[in-house]
């Protein structure tokens, strides 16, 4: 879990690609993950995965944006 301010430049999905990015993983789970049911654990990560591809989605395709360079 990221903390994050209500003033800070990236959201909590942001800091977790660019850690991500840059080869920084999680050795074991945060242990509020375990205060959390099994339902509630998989609607916060399907709620991850539809803004992923809702991002993802808004993007230019690979070749479209090499092409606009």
């Amino acid at each position: 879990v990221i903390h994050r301010e209500v003033t800070d430049l990236f959201s909590s999905v942001a800091w977790q690609l660019v850690m991500l990015g840059h080869g920084v993983s999680k050795q074991q789970q945060h242990h509020l993950v375990d205060t959390l049911t099994a339902e509630q654990r998989e609607e916060l990560l399907s709620n991850l995965r539809l803004l992923i591809d809702k991002t993802a989605s808004a993007l230019p395709k690979h070749v479209a944006f090499l092409a606009s360079l």
